[in-house]
């Protein structure tokens, strides 16, 4: 079990050290899936692959890039043709649910672990759902010490997919110290294309790189950034609209603000402004949590800025946890004085979308049953999400909770026997789509499960 543990962290590190300038990578469209890029590559991509992808990876449907420009050996690609590399995703009902209710059918061939699926980061791309499609990532797992690919995947709520990367996982001698791999480790959808990142995992630091590329030219792929050398703090992309990306670290010091080769950080590690994570970036601004002597407040920086400007700052309270998708923006309002080092109480409060503070409207939606604020919390369409206790207790159910922001009212998600929650993928107009983990599993998702908000019960507030 321990290796396993050790494999998921590796899989989501990055690293963040300082900015390069934005040089093409180059997609080689002559070498293919099936040609040997190292002795363990050939074996894995010419031999047992092919019957474990059913071959549809194999050389009948060739397509697959090799993304150029990142050290060697560290094998990445993309692929030319997702549909034909991935065939869409299937939906069956949910169990136990007459109506209202479809998930994803967790299906596909692996050697000796389960089938998994886990949705990659969440509400914080609610921004990206339009009237026509809700995109959102997920990676489909390969046991990471079979040698087998692991796949970065763009996908529709109609299951089509719209961009895959692969890559190779570590072995399982890779997984002993001191690790030597390079593979991707994160994707994220935008309106128009996708970012994602690389990680050199060395010792004694690990190098990230930042990459994209167009849903209508796959092969085009572009670096973003690269740092100038090794760092040992933890990061990962927190947020992309295509144009701008964001970067912060899983323990935030800093946050990255990535404008095509440019990189600004915001929100230091120093006097004042000891803390900051990033809420969100919608139109080209990023929308923020910062923390100083004084506490929590939301505040946002926009194109060409250095530092950041308040944007909700409410005396009395400790005001963190935004979240924005061009439309409103909620944060959670913890109202002084802290009992037990935490807030008296924790409410869900929201305003129409601004980057102005006077264009911010404050207004109370519900209060929460959690145990300080968190990031447990989502926007999108007219909808909030929290992650919320079914009672006071630390020790009690963890329930979704769908608050809709014109009347307040709450819909409540309460999770089957032997499972637990993710965070939701994202909030459309008529249903919520949230990943399902099977009890025991940190990070695997058991399925994702499409939800009809009108097919949940209404609740009262705590």
């Amino acid at each position: 079990m321990g290796d396993v543990l050790r494999a998921a962290g590796l899989l989501l590190a990055a690293f963040v050290a300082g900015c390069g300038c934005g040089e093409p990578l180059v997609a080689d469209a002559g070498r293919d899936a099936g040609e040997a890029d190292s002795g363990r590559d050939a074996s894995a991509d010419g031999g047992s692959d092919a019957g474990r992808d059913g071959g549809l990876d194999a050389g009948s449907v060739p397509g697959w890039r090799r993304v150029e420009g990142l050290p060697e050996p560290c094998p990445v690609w993309v692929a030319d043709d997702p549909g034909a590399v991935l065939p869409p995703l299937r939906f069956e009902p949910c169990p136990g649910r007459a109506e209202g209710c479809r998930q994803v059918v967790v299906d596909w061939p692996v050697l000796d672990e389960p089938s998994t699926l886990r949705p990659r980061f969440g509400l914080r791309r609610q921004h990206y759902v339009d009237g026509e499609r809700t995109l959102f990532g997920y990676r489909r797992n390969s046991p990471p010490w079979q040698g087998d690919y692991e796949y970065y995947v763009v996908a529709a709520a109609s299951g089509e997919h719209l961009a895959v990367v692969r890559t190779l996982p570590p072995t399982r001698e890779q997984l002993e110290s001191p690790i030597d791999w390079c593979g991707a480790t994160s994707i994220a959808p935008g309106p128009d294309g996708y970012v994602f990142m690389v990680s050199e995992i060395r010792e004694p630091g690990t190098n990230s790189y930042i990459a994209r590329a167009r849903y209508d030219d796959p092969g085009g792929v572009e670096r973003l950034w690269e740092p100038p050398g090794s760092t040992t703090r933890s990061a990962e992309i927190a947020d992309t609209s295509y144009e701008v990306t964001a970067v912060t670290a899983l323990f935030p010091e800093e946050a990255l603000y990535l404008t095509g080769s440019e990189a600004v950080t915001v929100c230091p590690a120093g006097p004042g402004t000891p803390y900051c994570t990033i809420g969100g970036v919608v139109e080209q601004h990023m929308i923020m949590s910062a923390n100083d002597e004084s506490g929590w407040r939301v505040v946002v920086t926009g194109p060409g800025d250095a530092t950041f400007r308040d944007l909700i700052d409410t005396p009395d309270a400790d005001d963190r946890v935004p979240r924005a998708d061009g439309e409103h923006i909620v944060w959670m309002h913890g109202v002084y004085p802290y009992v037990g080092g935490r807030p008296s109480r924790t409410e869900l409060w929201a305003s129409p979308y601004a980057i102005e503070p006077g264009g911010v409207a404050p207004r109370f939606i519900n209060r929460l049953n959690v145990r300080g604020p968190n990031a447990g919390i989502g926007v999108g369409n007219g909808w909030a999400w929290t992650l919320e206790r079914e009672a006071e207790l630390d020790t009690s159910d963890v329930i979704s909770v769908f608050h809709d922001l014109a009347t307040g009212e709450r819909r409540v998600f309460h999770y089957p026997a032997r499972e637990k929650p993710m965070e939701a993928v994202y909030l459309g107009s008529d249903e919520v789509g949230i990943g399902v983990l099977p009890f025991g599993s940190f990070q695997d998702a058991k399925t994702l499960r499409f939800i009809r908000y009108d097919s949940l019960p209404v609740e009262a507030a705590p």
